[in-house]
């Protein structure tokens, strides 16, 4: 049976109807393991998180206790924060070795509550005598990252939807697309690399065409095929594209152009990164 938190994962552009044509669509290859409990597996035996109010409801004030093997531990403190007792969620989400150290770091998942959102992602690792907080990401209204290397260079990549374009120039939330993300761990930060990596952008350019009459709102997927092709380096095909496939889009688009170039820009992403993490304080024990 699903559970209530899994019920409220819902990703942008994507009714619940459809959301598991959503992710084998995106990529074949990026989403063949996508399964969140192997990934809380991986944890047995190295880390376990703990609430200090085991056997009651969650409420304001509430703590966690993050602790691996060794008994190293950090305290996850929610007293000052958007916790909401009948929406949020803390869970353990997953082990993988993000940064190639050789040892698994732990993936814990926060969920702010209300509706369609929101997403943070904290990583973990283990330093000698506790464990310390060393990257987080914010997916939004997106949830469910797939962590795996894909160009070989020994450093996980971190596969999302993008839910930036939620709400753009008056759409529904149903009828927003959602667009791929892919991130990398570096310099003890996690950056937006979805570039380096064409071929998946162009497999959604091709399934956005092949879906243009099947959507709630034409303009969602209009505003799609012009995204990637920005995204991709090619934004004057992506015109092109606009002009032979969406002709009647054309004059929404470019009234709502300037806001979609300010919401794929990087420093808007390192920016909607830095403020998703002020959700909450975190204290070491």
């Amino acid at each position: 049976m699903m559970t209530t938190k899994h019920k409220h994962r819902i990703f942008a552009g994507s009714l619940t109807l459809l959301f598991f044509f959503v992710i084998p669509a995106f990529s074949q290859n990026v989403f063949i393991d996508s399964d969140p409990g192997a990934y809380k597996k991986s944890c047995t035996g190295s880390y376990s998180l703990i609430s200090h109010e085991t056997g009651k409801d969650a409420s304001v004030g509430s703590k966690w206790t993050l602790r691996d093997r060794n008994d190293h531990s950090i305290l996850l403190d929610l007293s000052e924060t958007s916790w909401n007792p009948h929406l949020s969620s803390l869970d353990l989400y997953g082990c993988v070795d993000i940064d190639h150290d050789g040892q698994l770091e732990a993936v814990v998942e926060y969920r702010s509550g209300g509706a369609h959102c929101c997403y943070t992602y904290l990583i973990y690792s283990k330093a000698r005598t506790h464990l310390k907080l060393i990257g987080r990401f914010y997916l939004g209204d997106s949830s469910e990252p797939v962590f795996r290397d894909m160009d070989n260079d020994g450093v996980m990549e971190v596969i999302a939807l993008d839910s930036r374009l939620a709400y753009f120039g008056g759409l529904c939330f149903a009828c927003s697309p959602s667009l791929p993300l892919i991130m990398t761990y570096r310099n003890k930060s996690f950056i937006d690399c979805t570039a380096k990596f064409p071929k998946i952008i162009e497999q959604e350019i091709e399934k956005t065409l092949n879906e243009r009459d099947s959507g709630i709102d034409f303009r969602g997927n209009a505003l799609k095929y012009l995204a990637l092709h920005i995204i991709l380096g090619k934004e004057a095909d992506g015109w092109r594209g606009i002009r032979k496939y969406y002709p009647e889009t054309s004059s929404w688009l470019k009234e709502h152009f300037k806001e979609l170039k300010k919401r794929l820009d990087k420093n808007a992403f390192r920016k909607r990164n830095r403020d998703g993490q002020r959700l909450f304080e975190l204290r070491k024990k």
